[in-house]
């Protein structure tokens, strides 16, 4: 920091941070007792418990290596009835990670409540064993748990790199810079406006190296291009403070500006296994694939039949997918599905802030304020991993009749990109335009909003009392999930954290002074305070 001159002061800062952060399953050595069942197994849910989970979290072993280096830059300068601020920084990002996610596998199993829906699932619920029928059995063991009839299964192969070796030295090298310049201007001494325009770049935040390849244009409209919306962004921001009658009992204040929050980088390198070299990052697999998949009907093929046809299983898929050296094949082209795509639009996301109120001086140590706010926040997606949708429509199938009896329905698969043959399937030749399961993609259309009436008193209400009451009329709305992907108005709702009231209390009370004769006592007793 330097004072150029009597109005001028600038500032020139240097960081540089270092992130090392490795994240890993529980092992059988560190968890030995009876509730650890499936330490270090698949992942296994069961589909009518919702909160059942044993085994290895598909989302580790993770590892991230982050570097961070950075240069701010600001100049103050006061001029007049101008208060001139303006700068900018630089950022560059040295971003590394390995995260071999469905390792070992996420297999979903049929719950025993599902088995007991139809008379048709009866003798597979009848073969189950005891402790999964009679909860008076005692809790069931893992090789129990894996008689439940098999309903689906995820993997992930290829390397677990992120970003993967192709391209990786510029891809994983992003810049941010930020110009702004900002002036307060006094109008008059009640009246004083601020104003100011920044302007953001931001490098590799989209993958605009990747060539998306033609098998995906039935999806996109026929269009191929990458995203490239949103790397320049605007940011203006306008405000007002106006001391009404040239006294300072009654002020009203507003304000507005955009604002673009940070991102997170990682998130887009997750689709460089689809759309990179076929074998150069990480691509998930449905097991739809392999042909063990029964999503709408229990069968008699158990979790514990599928364990062992894993490793045959994997080695198949590591085998057809390569291992990232032929340009000409991209992931997506072999396993004919795709996982954390982005859409072409998708865009970066950003926020509007606004708030406009008034406050006023109750008395010398006493002020009452209420501001309305409103917090919008758009283009909300990929980055933030919400707004994800099966463009290839492989999991909503065409009902093609109903059994007036029973109600039971029939239906085929009939999704945008034609569906594989079983020798296409069991080929996985990239020339053939079919698919195996769903293609999802990130859109950026997801927003939240939040509208409040805020009300505080403040200040020193008596000698020894500060007191802070603070109240919110408020409502907080916006993206939840689909619940019909063909009206997206339905995705919307009250937020987790929605709260239609909230008050605040807090006070601060400064013990009464003891004046007495002894200076030890006086040391003692005196400045104590207690918060609330």
């Amino acid at each position: 920091t330097s004072v150029a001159a009597s109005s001028i002061v600038t500032d020139l800062r240097f960081s540089y941070s270092y992130l090392n952060n490795v994240l890993d399953a529980v092992t059988a050595k560190e968890c030995l007792g009876p509730q650890c069942i499936g330490v270090s197994g698949p992942d296994i849910l069961v589909f009518d418990a919702a909160s059942f989970r044993i085994g290895h979290h598909v989302t580790v072993p993770k590892t991230m290596r982050t570097r961070t280096a950075q240069i701010v830059g600001n100049v103050t300068w006061q001029r007049g009835a101008h208060r001139l601020r303006f700068g900018g920084e630089w950022e560059h990002l040295n971003l590394n990670s390995i995260h071999s996610f469905y390792d070992p596998p996420q297999i979903v199993l049929w719950g025993p409540t599902d088995l007991q829906r139809s008379a048709a699932f009866r003798s597979l619920y009848d073969a189950l064993p005891l402790t999964l029928r009679d909860p008076e059995a005692g809790p069931p063991t893992l090789s129990d748990i894996l008689q439940l009839p098999l309903r689906s299964f995820m993997i992930g192969i290829g390397n677990p790199m992120q970003p993967g070796p192709y391209h990786h030295d510029a891809v994983s090298h992003p810049d941010l810079m930020r110009f702004y310049v900002e002036d307060g201007f006094t109008v008059r001494p009640s009246l004083t406006l601020i104003y100011g325009l920044a302007v953001l770049s931001r490098t590799n935040i989209f993958n605009k190296d990747l060539e998306r390849p033609s098998y995906l244009s039935p999806l996109f409209g026929g269009d191929p291009r990458p995203p490239h919306h949103g790397t320049i962004s605007l940011e203006p921001r306008l405000g007002l403070a106006w001391n009404l009658h040239n006294s300072a009992s009654t002020v009203l204040r507003a304000g507005a500006g955009i604002y673009h929050d940070d991102l997170d980088f990682f998130r887009p390198y997750l689709e460089r296994g689809p759309l990179g070299p076929a074998g150069n990052g990480r691509v998930t697999v449905d097991g739809a694939l392999t042909g063990f998949s029964f999503p709408s009907t229990p069968t008699d093929f158990s979790g514990q039949d599928l364990l062992p046809q894993l490793p045959v299983i994997r080695s198949m898929l590591e085998t057809r997918l390569g291992d990232g050296t032929n340009s000409s094949v991209t992931g997506i082209e072999v396993v004919k599905q795709g996982d954390r795509i982005f859409d072409p639009n998708h865009t970066t996301p950003s926020a509007l802030h606004m708030s406009a109120g008034i406050q006023k001086r109750l008395t010398p140590n006493v002020t009452l304020s209420a501001d309305y706010v409103l917090r919008r926040f758009m283009n909300f997606g990929g980055f933030h991993g919400v707004y994800q949708v099966d463009r290839n429509r492989f999991n909503r199938p065409r009902v093609i009749a109903t059994n007036p009896n029973t109600g039971e329905v029939s239906f085929v698969r009939d999704p945008i990109i034609p569906l594989c043959t079983q020798e296409q399937a069991a080929a996985l030749a990239p020339q053939d335009q079919c698919s195996t399961g769903p293609i999802n993609v990130y859109d950026s259309r997801a927003h939240y909003d939040y509208q409040g009436l805020h009300v505080k008193l403040a200040g020193r209400v008596s000698p020894n009392l500060n007191l802070t009451v603070g109240y919110a009329l408020a409502r907080n709305r916006g993206f939840v999930e689909f619940s019909d992907y063909n009206d997206s108005s339905t995705a919307y709702g009250i937020q987790p954290d929605d709260r239609r009231h909230r008050l605040t209390v807090s006070a601060i009370y400064d013990f009464p002074q003891y004046n007495g004769r002894s200076r030890l006592a006086r040391g003692a007793f005196n400045g104590w305070s207690v918060s609330l």
